[in-house]
């Protein structure tokens, strides 16, 4: 009820946006002075002067739904009333088949036609419908009328529900199709949005990572400069140690080889000379007796 309504009205736009209200709406009491009711919280909903009356007009409407469409309403012994859209069939062109069916569990085959004529002659006979001038009329009137209605019925019946159905769609099931259609669109661009947004807790996540990586990477760069620096100067350190080692060493040696040089005197010299000599030749006589 509440769609068509809107449908009629041109705003379909507006009924969605209201019912958003209603909730809030109905939880507290509806005031003329109330401009701007909440919708979802604390992000309020701006509401014009002239969608007053309508959101008033929706909560009666919701309030009247839940006394006579609510939970609370016993459906199977008061069922709700449907008007079926189609004309229902009909015997003599006038009467409802539905009475005849009533009728026959209770009077049988026969009973309804009993009842229809009975009623009739009770009716003349009674002069409850007099018979005059008029009957004259109607009973001229009365068959070509039913010809018309057998004929042309039909031919009439299809075309006005073509009217009938192109309307429908027009003011109806169109504007309700677009605003599904359209919903439809805003619901999968929010899922997009949804799915994007996770997605970004994850590549988020994975660029801490990358950056962590980059840290480990440059940390472990920089401790291996560290290394190499203190391992060159540890060696440099050790080649001066050592050449300073040697240095001193080879100037030990010489100082000790140039003071026992300088202290040999010539005498000493010719006699350490001379000794070498018969040492000499104490070994080649050795080894001539031997040979």
């Amino acid at each position: 009820m509440l769609s068509r309504l809107a449908l009629k009205s041109g705003s379909v736009g507006r009924l969605c946006v209201l019912q958003r209200c209603l909730p809030q709406i109905t939880a507290r009491p509806s005031s003329s002075d109330s401009k701007t009711p909440a919708v979802g919280g604390d992000k309020p909903l701006p509401v014009l002067p002239q969608h007053q009356a309508m959101i008033e007009d929706m909560v009666r409407w919701t309030k009247a739904n839940e006394v006579f469409y609510g939970k609370d309403r016993d459906t199977v012994n008061f069922p709700i009333l449907k008007m079926s859209p189609e004309k229902p069939k009909m015997r003599f062109l006038v009467i409802p088949q539905e009475w005849f069916d009533a009728l026959y569990t209770r009077t049988g085959v026969t009973g309804p036609y009993l009842l229809t004529y009975g009623l009739a002659a009770t009716l003349v006979s009674k002069e409850i419908f007099i018979v005059d001038h008029v009957f004259a009329d109607l009973m001229m009137l009365t068959p070509p009328v039913l010809l018309a209605t057998y004929f042309w019925g039909p031919k009439v019946g299809t075309w006005f529900q073509k009217r009938i159905d192109k309307e429908n769609h027009l003011i109806y099931e169109k504007p309700i199709a677009d605003t599904k259609t359209s919903c439809t669109k805003q619901i999968a661009k929010l899922e997009t949005a949804k799915e994007a947004l996770d997605a970004t807790k994850d590549f988020v996540h994975a660029q801490k990572e990358y950056v962590l990586l980059q840290l480990e990477a440059s940390y472990r760069e920089r401790l291996n400069k560290v290394y190499t620096e203190v391992k060159k100067r540890l060696d440099f350190k050790m080649e001066v140690q050592n050449a300073q080692r040697r240095f001193e060493q080879e100037h030990m040696v010489n100082w000790i080889t140039s003071n026992v040089v300088k202290s040999i005197t010539p005498k000493e010299e010719e006699k350490s000379i001379a000794d070498c000599i018969a040492n000499l030749k104490k070994l080649s006589q050795a080894q001539s007796a031997t040979a």
